[in-house]
């Protein structure tokens, strides 16, 4: 492994570098499978651009990782979080995985579950989001399967194919992360509360 950041099963994460902007990444950018449903997919991209790209990644605002595969050590895609809001901790998550041949074999689950878990237990967020157009449904079950809630949909948000897409919003939630004060305070006066004999508890 090559400069692993985080360690998964079968796949791990480093950070992006400018050797990983090969004839192959400028093909994935080019392909209109891999970028079906991505902000971008109108347009061609060059060595150039995504070089220019991840130096502006290094502003400590986000984090851009490398998705490879332990076995091959093969890099098959992207995933980034951020801008991280500090004040509010929150921070958005999105993923690219370019290799065709990677496609359906759970790397997209276990990388967003590595980056969910590094988000909230070592840089202490609240929230993370993340959208998808509502046709995409190979993404969709990757949001169910790793905790994300549905909070809404923008009717008619981005253009593809000659017809108007719905993009749907995902939240994803640190029910670890510490509270405000006084969250904690009402957390302590209810469990000084008695809990009477056929009284209604919180529903999980």
């Amino acid at each position: 492994m090559k400069s692993p950041f985080l360690v998964g099963k079968a796949i791990y994460l480093r950070p992006v570098c400018e050797e990983d902007a090969t004839d192959r990444y400028v093909a994935w950018l080019s392909d209109p499978e891999v970028t079906r449903y991505l902000g971008w997919r109108a347009f061609p991209s060059t060595k150039h651009e995504i070089l220019e790209y991840l130096r502006q990644q290094r502003s400590g605002e986000s984090l851009f990782l490398a998705i490879v595969v332990k076995a091959t050590d093969l890099h098959i895609g992207n995933i980034h979080l951020g801008p991280i809001d500090w004040v509010n901790r929150r921070a958005e998550l999105a993923m690219l995985l370019g290799e065709k041949s990677a496609w359906g074999k759970g790397y997209m689950t276990e990388a967003f579950e590595l980056v969910i878990h590094h988000a909230f237990s070592a840089l202490n967020l609240h929230k993370l989001k993340a959208g998808t157009e509502a046709e995409n449904l190979a993404a969709i079950r990757v949001f169910q399967k790793t905790g994300w809630i549905e909070e809404g949909r923008l009717r008619q948000e981005t253009f593809r194919a000659g017809t108007y897409q719905d993009l749907v919003l995902f939240g994803r939630f640190n029910q670890a992360a510490d509270t405000s004060p006084r969250q904690q305070g009402q957390r302590r006066r209810v469990r000084r509360l008695p809990v009477r004999a056929g009284s209604v508890k919180a529903a999980r």
